[in-house]
């Protein structure tokens, strides 16, 4: 049977109920939608199976006139590649697009998008997309985030490697890859609560996946580490032209960095008191 799919894109929920409807909607070009959710605890199934079995009045979509839209559970157990990878092979496009529930495709990359995978001429088997962050509803154009590019699109099968801050393992001999001009719109529509809860989330992981691979760190890289990444992005990377939220986002992503320490420096000291 032939398969005349071109586009699978793939989402990974977990309580997106606030961004998963834009998310959505800025992939209908897609020739399928797959959303693996880490069973989430708020309204995020509800929405996603809105547009699953499109039986709701508030959505202008009959059905055969939206992508089909596959919904799966699985728990993260800390592992984003094992969820990426779980997703990407349920896939049957020719091409895959990874987004996240709290970004979007605009029409201007959705365009550069289908002009690639058009082009009968094109040597290029994966591409970097860029990513526009916001934070605290400002639009930040310097710092950390200001050069941010991820390979998430791409039409082979690779694996992704790392339990946290994952990476498509695409970069092979042969493989050309290219970047995309138009970015990847990255909204995450959260409170200072909400990121410092993301925060803890994630550092945790963080620490978890360096204390597995034996790392250890001077206790001195536990103030110094956080001290100059705050300095690197505030003053080098110029975030302090982003204002408030620039200083706020560099303060923050600092503490990131002290709390994987800390976390590691305990995990650590756990381990020798368990050897006593």
């Amino acid at each position: 049977m032939t398969n005349n799919m071109l586009l699978s894109a793939l989402v990974l929920t977990k309580n997106s109920e606030n961004t998963i409807k834009n998310c959505i909607e800025s992939l209908k070009f897609a020739d399928e939608i797959l959303i693996l959710d880490d069973f989430s605890t708020d309204k995020t199934e509800e929405v996603i199976k809105e547009y699953q079995f499109l039986d709701s009045y508030s959505l202008p979509y009959k059905k055969g006139t939206f992508p089909q839209l596959k919904f799966f559970q699985q728990k993260l157990n800390g592992d984003f590649s094992a969820q990426r990878n779980f997703i990407l092979r349920k896939a049957k496009g020719k091409w895959f697009l990874f987004i996240d529930s709290d970004e979007v495709v605009d029409k201007n990359l959705r365009k550069e998008i289908i002009k690639v995978m058009q082009a009968e001429n094109n040597p290029y088997e994966a591409f970097y997309l860029k990513r526009q962050d916001f934070f605290l509803g400002k639009k930040l154009k310097f710092g950390e985030t200001a050069n941010n590019k991820f390979i998430r699109f791409a039409k082979i099968k690779s694996p992704w490697v790392g339990k946290v801050h994952e990476i498509w393992n695409v970069q092979k001999p042969g493989v050309k890859i290219g970047e995309l001009k138009n970015p990847i719109i990255h909204n995450q529509n959260l409170t200072i609560t909400d990121f410092l809860n993301r925060i803890n989330f994630y550092s945790n992981l963080r620490a978890e996946w360096l204390y597995e691979q034996k790392v250890k760190e001077a206790t001195l890289k536990t103030f110094f580490n956080p001290v100059g990444k705050f300095l690197n992005n505030y003053f080098l990377k110029l975030g302090i032209l982003d204002g408030f939220e620039g200083f706020c986002l560099s303060f923050l992503m600092s503490l990131h960095s002290l709390l994987v320490r800390i976390k590691l420096q305990i995990l650590w000291l756990q381990h020798e008191n368990r050897q006593i």
